[in-house]
């Protein structure tokens, strides 16, 4: 079984000048990844505007589609890496963009993103 991993550089980092000959898929991605902000965060009873959530408010962690495609289909079955991977964020947005390329005229090209305006509070209507 310890052979099976061998050559195994997974979620590390390596110096300059790493040999990857015998690395079974290396692909190099720099910077952090990018999480999706929040357009309207509420916190202790002032709005932050474009906020990252905090551990426990809904939203965390979950990747921007700006972020690396090292990042968001490096998983071993091609989906985004990390705490979300099996909600399939960014694929079901990738899917959704594929689709709508299928009825475009020719020459014209799909292009989506996250509408994070949805994701802001609706206003407490007063009568």
């Amino acid at each position: 079984m310890a052979a099976a991993q061998s050559g195994c550089v997974r979620y590390s980092a390596v110096p300059t000048g790493f040999d990857a000959t015998h690395v079974h898929r290396f692909a190099v991605h720099e910077g952090p990844p990018r999480f999706l902000r929040w357009p309207c965060l509420e916190r202790a009873g002032s709005v932050l505007p474009g906020a990252l959530p905090r551990i426990g408010e809904p939203g965390f962690a979950v990747l921007s589609d700006r972020t690396a495609p090292e990042i968001a289909r490096g998983a071993e079955d091609g989906g985004e890496m990390g705490v979300y991977h099996d909600a399939w964020h960014l694929g079901r947005l990738a899917a959704g963009i594929a689709k709508a390329g299928l009825s475009l005229p020719a020459g014209q090209s799909a292009y989506g993103h996250y509408d994070t305006r949805l994701l802001a509070p609706l206003p407490d209507l007063q009568d």
